[in-house]
Order: C-alpha cells, then sequence, then structure tokens
C-alpha cells in the first residue's frame, strides 16, 4: 500500500484503446489516486465480473487504501479465474507478507517459483518471506546467488545488507549498505541504515 505497483505500467500497456475506464484507472493508479480509481474498477466490474486484469487492479486500490481484507478476497478471485496469473499470485504473496501471514505468504512465493523457477522477482519474494519468518539462511543464499548473477542491483545490496545486520554481520552489512548507496545515491533506505 502506499507505493505505485511495477503492474501499473503494465496494465497500462495491456488495457486496450477501447477500454477507456481501464485505462483511466490504471493513470489514476500511477498517480497514486486509489480512491478515483476503485469506483471505476467496480462499475467495469459490474459488467465483467470476469476480468482478471480489472480485479488484480481493484485490489491494487483495495491495498493501498488499507483494506488488505478486500484485497485479499479480490486477489483470491481472480486467482480462482485465472491461477495462471503470476502478478496476481505475486502480488497476494506481498500482500500476505504485509498482513503478517508468512507462513500463506511463503506457500504463494514457493508456487510462483515452481511454475517458473528462474524468475528473479519470484525468488526475492521467497527471500524476503524466508527473512520474515526468521529464516535467515535461505534469505542470504538468494541474496547471494542474484548478487553473483548482477552486482549491480542496488535494493539487493540493501535487503541483503538487512539480512546480514539482522544475523550480526555487522561489517559485511555496512558494505551492502555502501554498496547499494553506490549505485543508487538517493537511496535514503540505506542510508538511515548504515546510521542505524
Amino acid at each position: 500500500p502506499g507505493r505505485v505497483h511495477a503492474f501499473i505500467p503494465k496494465a497500462m500497456e495491456i488495457c486496450r484503446r477501447d477500454e477507456p475506464p481501464l485505462m483511466e484507472a490504471a493513470r489514476a493508479l500511477a498517480q497514486n489516486d486509489f480512491q478515483s480509481a476503485a469506483p471505476v474498477l467496480a462499475r467495469h466490474l459490474e459488467a465483467y465480473p470476469n476480468d482478471v486484469l480489472a480485479l488484480r487492479m481493484l485490489s491494487e486500490a483495495q491495498a493501498r487504501a488499507d483494506r488488505p481484507d478486500l484485497a485479499e478476497q479480490t486477489l483470491r478471485r481472480c486467482l480462482e479465474l485465472a491461477p495462471g496469473f503470476t502478478l496476481a499470485r505475486h502480488s497476494l504473496g506481498q500482500l500476505l507478507n504485509g498482513m503478517g501471514r508468512y507462513d500463506e505468504a511463503l506457500a504463494e512465493a514457493e508456487e510462483l517459483v515452481r511454475r517458473d523457477p528462474n524468475n528473479k522477482g519470484s525468488q526475492r519474494l521467497v527471500a524476503a518471506t524466508q527473512n520474515n519468518r526468521g529464516e535467515f539462511g535461505p534469505s542470504l543464499a538468494i541474496y547471494e546467488a542474484h548478487l553473483r548473477a548482477n552486482p549491480q542491483q542496488p535494493t539487493i545490496w540493501m535487503a541483503y545488507g538487512h539480512v546480514l545486520k539482522t544475523v550480526g554481520r555487522t561489517e559485511e552489512a555496512i558494505h551492502a549498505y555502501r554498496k547499494s548507496v553506490e549505485l543508487v545515491p538517493g537511496l535514503g533506505l540505506s542510508y538511515w541504515s548504515l546510521a542505524n
């Protein structure tokens, strides 16, 4: 909630020009105007109740409105209709993480990896969820593998630093945070973590 999800630009690409309500809702969500997007999507879904793209967008609006219960219901409906809709499953995993339901979140993340073992976003969702569960070893292994494959990932360095700090590997955490701000000097959370 509160962040512009990467899904929204993709939704705008998917929406055809003859679907102005979805384009209008996608634009509103891209501007974090979830209050305008939700009624547009609700009206669209009255006419097309099985439109999984609109359902996914509605879940985003609901999550940003701090209604995770409704967002979860909407995402589960979306996945009933389209079990292979990976963006919806990823969103459900993120939502469940935010709700502190880590076992359920891990099940969704692992299902994503089962369906597409090479998907880096799904692997990172597993890492974040394992970290939330207090299983730091698997998180470290995933972040280390990603950084070996591509060390130019500032947010991965930052996430890696968080786990290193948690397990008491302070000097390595400092290095990871410094690496993240070296790559993106405006990464405020890394500066805060370094100061902390």
